[in-house]
């Protein structure tokens, strides 16, 4: 054991949370004798994960559970309630990792000697390390059988010895065989690598341990509010979710909103009101003005400090023209719209005038000149990469075998560390991303060309940038975009087809600039706005930190981007099953989990890129024909 903790891994805290949580398989590498072995995570040694919204983030956690199980998955020891009262937010100390302890699992080796291949087990790592890593019966190195069982019901062990079905043999002489099995030496008889679940009873056979399917972990991410004044409001102010909305419609002008925020909505009795009032005459007449039009300027000042005319025009405004009446689903949306803000007014941003003045300067074989036009015609409304921008990331329990909810799939929780409460694992992360925003007018237009919609559904001036935010709010239900369900297309057929075209063109950006900027595809992942509608493609690799590939990209070869992720997605190496029957797969646009936010679900190329059924006559037209054309 002491030779192990002698042989400590540095891993940055992102890696962390998503490769080395409690009850996975990982890699470890003994320096010394230059051995690689697989060692099994028991603990983290931890600290709470302060200066966060805890309570929002464990809403979320909370609704990602209940997810799961709506869509036919079950779970294990989360409790009954998810709340601060019941749960912890941990992160692994900082430094030498220490702190994620690991040990050697599974505890089987054999004897690398071909005409031995003896099987030996140890109850521990002490015990394997005094034996000197050698067989017992010939002297030659051991090498460990590195397999362990899983089951889709959670459960998970290491291989264990599997003794001779004859009495007087037993353990004695077992020995590795080929294809999995254990051969006793003496009689010949062969033990196949398989067993019983002891939870579920399934017949299990055996994987290596670093096989992706034995360990699957369940993680989202949110933009850190926590040092926003409007996060207070929101949640401090009864009418606060009315009022971040009326200023994401431009009802009310940003120095209001942010004197709103900043002292919150002010109401004042008759007394109050006289006594301020009398404070203000007085600070009027020690400036030279005569009492009575001191009094009169009081007044009307006070008033005017004191009056919720704004208030209470946008919230009249918001009742006669939002149709959500939940309170909780009018708070889901100011969220959403805040964490917009937040990316938008990050404290280091490139426009895409910027990039095209970068571009020129850099004499890069991108042709700035065409950078607005592409845009343009590739649907996208606004644009901006942004730096500096807070994200929280969670892990918060695993599967194993299989990742998407079904009968006999169980989701669990991770062992808690403090035996008073349960616990998830988060980190904050500030990143850079590259933000789209689509053009609302043309979505509608390519919702009633291809008859999704009609035209007694588009209540609005499509030249009206304010009625078609309002027409989004009213027919996007965000509460129907569940992470491991497909979108209802029938009672939501809007949400499902409007949220199944920005997801689909989110993966092929994020699979093009993969390509582009270096980066592994499963370092980039997505944050969808469904309702603005938007989204943001930031950087999260495994080792948590980024190097400005995303500006270069962006600042330097934005049509490039645009260009190549228009013509790539086009094209699968599965056609034509995957543009006839499966919309999208492996070979076009899905993505790891760990950087969808939806699991690959409701993703469509043929939204993208048009599709004709010879069978049917059906036709679709895609979003970027007139592009292609």
């Amino acid at each position: 054991m002491d030779e192990l903790r002698d042989n400590q891994m540095s891993r940055g805290l992102t890696q962390a949370l998503y490769k080395y949580l409690p009850d996975s398989w990982i890699d470890f590498y003994i320096k010394k004798t230059r051995t690689a072995y697989t060692a099994k995570v028991k603990n983290w040694n931890s600290t709470k994960l302060t200066d966060i919204n805890g309570k929002r983030l464990l809403e979320e956690v909370s609704n990602a559970i209940d997810s799961f199980k709506e869509s036919g998955g079950g779970v294990k020891e989360f409790g009954t309630e998810i709340t601060m009262d019941t749960y912890d937010i941990l992160v692994p100390k900082c430094g030498v990792n220490s702190d994620i302890i690991a040990e050697i699992d599974p505890m089987t080796f054999f004897c690398s000697n071909p005409k031995c291949s003896k099987v030996h087990t140890f109850n521990n790592t002490s015990m394997f390390s005094k034996s000197n890593k050698k067989c017992s019966n010939c002297g030659s190195s051991l090498k460990q059988i590195n397999f362990v069982y899983a089951c889709k019901c959670g459960w998970a062990g290491p291989i264990q010895l599997l003794p001779c079905t004859n009495e007087n043999h037993k353990f004695k002489n077992m020995t590795n065989g080929k294809n999995y099995t254990f051969i006793c030496r003496t009689c010949g008889i062969s033990r196949e690598w398989r067993k019983k679940c002891p939870e579920c009873g399934m017949t299990l056979y055996t994987k290596n341990a670093l096989d992706m399917s034995i360990f699957i972990p369940k993680s989202l991410t949110l933009i850190d509010l926590v040092h926003s004044e409007k996060e207070k409001f929101l949640s401090d102010e009864k009418l606060g979710s009315k009022l971040v909305i009326s200023y994401w419609l431009g009802k009310i002008e940003k120095t209001k909103f942010e004197n709103f925020v900043k002292d919150g909505i002010r109401n004042i009795t008759e007394e109050e009101k006289s006594e301020k009032i009398n404070e203000r005459m007085e600070i009027f007449i020690k400036q030279g003005i005569p009492a009575e039009y001191a009094k009169k300027a009081a007044i009307i000042a006070i008033e005017e400090d004191y009056s919720n005319k704004d208030i209470n025009e946008s919230i009249k405004f918001i009742d006669s023209n939002i149709n959500i009446l939940d309170r909780q689903y009018l708070n889901k949306i100011a969220i959403s719209f805040l964490e917009y803000d937040t990316i938008l007014n990050s404290t280091n941003i490139s426009t895409l005038d910027d990039a095209v003045s970068i571009a020129k300067t850099l004499n890069t074989n991108a042709n700035p000149a065409e950078f607005r036009q592409i845009a343009k015609k590739a649907g996208i409304r606004y644009t901006q990469v942004s730096g500096n921008v807070p994200f929280v990331f969670t892990s918060y329990g695993y599967t194993r075998k299989e990742s998407d909810p079904g009968e006999g799939v169980f989701l669990r929780g991770f062992p808690p560390e403090h035996y008073s409460k349960k616990n998830i694992y988060a980190n904050k992360l500030v990143t850079e991303g590259v933000l789209f925003e689509f053009d609302r007018k043309r979505i509608l237009n390519w919702l009633l060309k291809n008859s999704f919609v009609c035209k007694e559904d588009l209540s609005c001036d499509l030249n009206n940038d304010k009625e078609l935010k309002i027409w989004f709010l009213n027919n996007i239900n965000v509460q129907e975009i569940k992470t491991f369900t497909k979108i209802d297309d029938t009672n939501n057929k809007i949400t499902s087809c409007i949220y199944t075209l920005i997801h689909s063109i989110s993966h092929s950006l994020i699979r093009q600039a993969a390509q582009l900027c270096g980066l592994d595809k499963n370092s980039l992942s997505e944050y969808i706005f469904a309702n603005v509608p938007a989204v943001f493609i930031y950087c999260q690799n495994s080792q948590g930190f980024n190097l400005g590939a995303l500006f270069n990209i962006f600042q330097a070869y934005f049509d490039k981007w645009i260009n190549s992720t228009i013509s790539e997605v086009q094209k699968c190496v599965f056609d034509p099953i995957c543009i006839d029957r499966d919309k999208a797969c492996s070979g076009c646009i899905y993505l790891n989990e760990v950087s969808c936010q939806h699991f690959n679900k409701d993703l469509d190329r043929r939204y993208l890129n048009g599709w004709f059924d010879k069978i049917t006559k059906k036709r679709i037209y895609g979003f970027w024909e007139e592009f292609n054309g």
